[in-house]
């Protein structure tokens, strides 16, 4: 982190067993990945406003899916945040997964770009695309760890596994990560380990004992880690193992899977902070 401070939030919602983030600047926002329960649960009427709240006055430049898989890109919600807050492009990985969910996805975006200009930005690093165009955005640089074509042997090792930085020197730095498991973190900790100490960790598969190994963890070396897991989902996550290594590693831990959401940014001592998305919500409302 910089002792020059910015406008930087990073929203991590719950949404039960999926992902759903968003990266809030000064003048622009990134959405990353794209799952909301359903439009008569609560939780989706509480994370509208509270997204409104976030990208209040901003541009919303990218959506980032990670996946194709439902809990990081359902239908309805791409749908939706296309619709409705006209992105200017839209990455995934060059990888696609032959189910309905992931086709019906790639129809809404068809059925957008009809109508509204849009960048698709499809990323395998094996294609010289690791430094992404520096135009995506005027506020943060993108760095493409993966995902490699030797090492695509399931969806989840075919996630998006990006760094991004503010442009300059202020703010901080952040790995999402998508579903990410342990045997491609040892090639990308091999051709990439200067890249891999950041800030804040998007903790791999909502905290998967498979999700990340400690040698690889070692070289992140988050102060804070973001689990995106669902209140007593079927698959233990976070698992018990995955938190004793961050523990480990000396990492705050902040998880959805008690229903909370979380708001990260950096204090005006400079110290990073991540604080319940309520308590964030109060204070902007007693302002």
């Amino acid at each position: 982190m910089s002792c020059d401070r910015v406008v930087l939030h990073l929203f991590t919602f719950y949404v039960g067993q999926g992902n759903f983030a968003i990266l809030a600047g000064e003048d622009e926002a990134i959405v990353i990945d794209a799952h909301m329960p359903s439009a008569n649960d609560g939780v989706a009427v509480f994370l509208k406003e509270a997204l409104a709240a976030a990208v209040s006055n901003l541009k919303v430049r990218g959506l980032m899916l990670t996946s194709f898989d439902a809990d990081h890109a359902d239908l309805r919600t791409v749908a939706w945040i296309l619709n409705r807050y006209h992105p200017d492009w839209v990455m995934y990985p060059s990888y696609f997964k032959p189910t309905r969910e992931a086709t019906e996805v790639f129809r809404r975006i068809e059925e957008y770009e009809a109508r509204c200009p849009l960048a698709r930005v499809s990323v395998r690093i094996d294609r010289d695309d690791r430094m992404l165009d520096d135009t995506l955005s005027d506020e943060w640089n993108f760095e493409a760890l993966s995902p490699h074509v030797h090492d695509m042997t399931s969806s989840n090792n075919s996630s998006l596994v990006v760094r991004i930085d503010p442009k300059g020197s202020s703010g901080f730095s952040y790995l999402v990560t998508g579903d990410t498991e342990q045997e491609r973190w040892q090639s990308i900790r091999r051709y990439f380990r200067s890249s891999l100490d950041v800030d804040v960790l998007a903790a791999p598969h909502h905290g998967s004992r498979h999700g990340i190994d400690a040698v690889t963890l070692a070289a992140i070396d988050p102060l804070h880690v973001l689990i995106s897991a669902g209140i007593g989902n079927a698959f233990g996550h976070p698992h018990d193992e995955a938190l004793e290594m961050y523990e480990e590693n000396d990492a705050e831990i902040f998880s959805t899977h008690e229903g909370d959401s979380w708001v990260t940014f950096v204090d005006d001592e400079d110290e990073l902070v991540t604080r319940s998305l309520e308590d964030w919500l109060d204070d902007l409302d007693d302002e």
